[in-house]
């Protein structure tokens, strides 16, 4: 029991070492795109990183919060683990359920905003009835909204092929815990100073 965080927090390292190394082998604009909702998009974006000084900075930061958390405590409990493994995976999942929720907010404001401009178009009265004016102007309308909205419409699309790097929200979940852990006075935890507390809040703002 008292190496297996550690163990848990040295395969992680590890695992996020040969994802990156095999990032040319996978399509990251389809596996990791957030419009892709798959289990498996899940799970590898939680080990996806940018470049190589993404990489780095958060294995740096995943050694660093997660001595405080996991190793150099008391705590059997936070020593083992599904300890780290639930704050690791539980803050990815958290992550991909956030950037879904965004992209579903997006998709919904688009669309209220595209039945609104029909709305404001609709004709009632019998003739138009007759010659459904409404299906025939809609395309129009449509398109009128679309340009006259571009940069909303091109930041919608440009959402749904953003690649997802899952792997800064896992870190920050290990940083966001020990940040807790030091605010409720936890016997069981290292306590920080007020520098690496202005650090980790610096890095979850930005």
């Amino acid at each position: 029991m008292k190496y297996d965080a550690k163990l848990g927090l040295y395969i992680t390292i590890a695992a996020n070492i040969i994802m990156f190394l095999m990032k040319d082998n996978l399509n990251r604009s389809e596996v990791f795109s957030v419009s892709n909702s798959s289990l498996q998009s899940m799970l590898l974006s939680m080990f996806s990183h940018a470049d190589e000084s993404h990489l780095i900075s958060n294995i740096f930061f995943l050694l660093s919060y997660s001595q405080g958390l996991f190793i150099n405590n008391t705590s059997s409990v936070w020593k083992s683990i599904p300890a780290f493994l639930l704050v690791y995976f539980g803050s990815g999942f958290g992550t991909y359920l956030g950037v879904i929720a965004v992209g579903r907010i997006h998709e919904m404001t688009w669309n209220k905003r595209i039945q609104n401009s029909r709305a404001a178009f609709s004709c009632t009265n019998w003739l138009c009835q007759k010659i459904k004016f409404d299906s025939v102007i809609k395309p129009f309308v449509d398109t009128f909204t679309t340009l006259r909205n571009v940069d909303e419409v091109a930041g919608i699309e440009y959402y749904k092929v953003l690649p997802r790097i899952g792997s800064s929200g896992a870190v920050f979940g290990v940083m966001g815990a020990m940040l807790y852990t030091n605010f409720i006075d936890s016997p069981w935890c290292s306590k920080m100073g007020n520098f690496s507390i202005s650090i980790i809040l610096f890095h979850l703002a930005f």
